[in-house]
């Protein structure tokens, strides 16, 4: 395990170490189902619910010995009477480097959201941000100030990327929660936002083709991206 690894399990264990303090830990039948069916995938899971919001999941597959490869899935959701934006850090890394990372405060229901607008205004000009041309799905969801970064070899910028995550998830969880209680109207755009939010997840090709890659049937892999990662309830 290389060193941008071992910072990034660090990053994982500090979410972990926030979602518990901020919330209570849940159990899922479709998370149970799968890690009986596959007792060799060293996958930790842990989702949580609290009175501020509706569902924070942090996925680890750790697959560094059989495939030098090391991946964390971070979302949470707002209550649906919540149009705070849906928060997003996704890690992606190689043998010798990040090779993808994503992190996002998407649409949740309103453009003009104050969380928003201080996301936009605090990861404006990052010098190490990657421009992308997303695909369609990740157009339809990702925000215009959505951080993307990629081949991170420099132990300075994966701290960078690592500690800006962390922070910005500080940051949410003291504020999502704080526009609860809006209009009926506005009531059906956040379930919308959510909705809309799973489904165009869930047309991203790589996550059931890295999980088969590790021993996953096409089956249980459209499964878990379905059912564990961006559920519809």
């Amino acid at each position: 395990m290389n060193e941008i690894q071992q910072r990034a399990i660090h990053c994982s264990e500090k979410i972990f170490y926030k979602f518990r303090q901020s919330g209570k830990q849940v159990e899922e039948s479709s998370c149970s189902l799968l890690k009986d069916k596959y007792p060799d995938l060293n996958w930790t899971t842990g989702i949580f619910t609290s009175n501020n919001y509706r569902r924070a999941h942090i996925d680890i597959i750790d697959a560094t010995e059989s495939h030098k490869l090391w991946i964390m899935h971070t979302v949470i959701l707002p209550h649906l009477n919540d149009p705070s934006p849906i928060f997003g850090f996704d890690i992606i890394c190689g043998p010798t480097r990040i090779s993808g990372g994503f992190h996002d405060f998407s649409f949740g229901g309103a453009d003009d959201h104050f969380m928003m607008s201080w996301f936009d205004d605090r990861v404006t000009g990052l010098n190490w941000k990657k421009e992308r041309t997303l695909p369609e799905w990740a157009q339809k969801i990702f925000s215009h100030a959505m951080v993307a970064v990629g081949a991170i070899t420099d132990l300075k910028e994966a701290d960078q990327f690592l500690n800006i995550g962390l922070e910005n998830l500080s940051y949410y969880l003291s504020k999502v929660g704080k526009t609860a209680d809006v209009e009926f109207s506005q009531f059906y755009e956040v379930i919308e936002a959510q909705k809309q939010y799973c489904i165009n997840q869930r047309k991203n090709p790589h996550t059931p083709r890295t999980m088969t890659m590790l021993g996953m049937s096409e089956e249980d892999a459209k499964f878990f991206l379905d059912e564990v990662l961006f559920p519809l309830n």
